[in-house]
């Protein structure tokens, strides 16, 4: 199998990661902030640490790009990490942050591990070989409508298409159920997975986005920006929508002003 060593350690690595976020979850450690508003706790900060030592000491020739912390950037081969999508979460106690972890070669991601280390939930999955959940194959869902379906939001959209309350209005008035994870990767999980028939969010990062990016897809979701263009990892400016495909038109519909 292609990129098996790989994913064997991106998926060591992951669980190791895991251990660290859940031994520290609810340590009551007081909350920093960055310069742009965002929070930051010492967990985030160690847990890309390890991430960078530790392709350092199996893949040397390659870089990382982390939320906190990159190294050689520049190089064909680079492991984008987000130590804890969901910070807020983590740091409020609420159980829904997620370690993800990405391979990207040549601009394109080949590999992505999204592990919840709080249920044990390790998402997996390398291009054209399928997405797993603990090993099982995972696969969206065939509904078609947004009506009673699950729709996640984040908490920011983006100049241009409505606003995140007015988006939550309107799924209501059209028979979903909004939510909000405060970890869009926990919610683009859940498409994935087929719990969810959509997950969206504006102002993303490519931490945000990398290791998800190729779970989704391998699941069988449609992913497009909020005009409905196809993106790779790092073109995120425009917000990403992640759905089971047969909601995605109606969903773009829904957000435009």
């Amino acid at each position: 199998m292609k990129y098996e060593k790989e994913l064997v350690f991106a998926t060591d690595l992951a669980k190791e990661a895991g251990s660290i976020i859940a031994a520290n979850f609810g340590d009551g450690s007081p909350t920093q902030w960055k310069e742009d508003n965002t929070p930051v706790t010492q967990t985030d900060k160690d847990v890309n640490a390890l991430t960078i030592r530790k392709v350092q000491e199996t893949f040397p020739e390659d870089g990382v790009l982390g939320e906190e912390a990159s190294y050689a950037t520049d190089r064909t081969r680079l492991w984008v990490v987000d130590p804890i999508d969901g910070t807020q979460a983590f740091d409020l106690g609420a159980p829904t942050a997620t370690y993800c972890l990405a391979l990207v070669e040549d601009g394109k991601v080949k590999l992505g591990v999204v592990y919840d280390p709080f249920n044990k939930q390790l998402y997996t999955a390398v291009q054209g070989q399928g997405a797993f959940l603990n090993g099982k194959p995972i696969h969206v869902s065939d509904t078609d409508s947004l009506a009673q379906s699950y729709v996640v939001l984040s908490s920011r959209s983006i100049e241009g298409y409505k606003k995140t309350g007015e988006i939550h209005d309107a799924v209501v008035e059209a028979g979903g159920k909004p939510f909000n994870f405060r970890s869009i990767v926990y919610g683009y999980m859940r498409v994935a997975s087929g719990q969810a028939s959509v997950a969206a969010a504006g102002y993303l990062k490519p931490w945000d986005y990398a290791a998800a990016k190729v779970i989704a897809e391998e699941a069988g979701a449609m992913i497009t920006d909020f005009a409905g263009q196809a993106r790779e990892y790092d073109q995120v400016g425009n917000g990403i929508v992640v759905s089971n495909g047969h909601v995605h038109q109606e969903f773009l519909r829904l957000i435009g002003k």
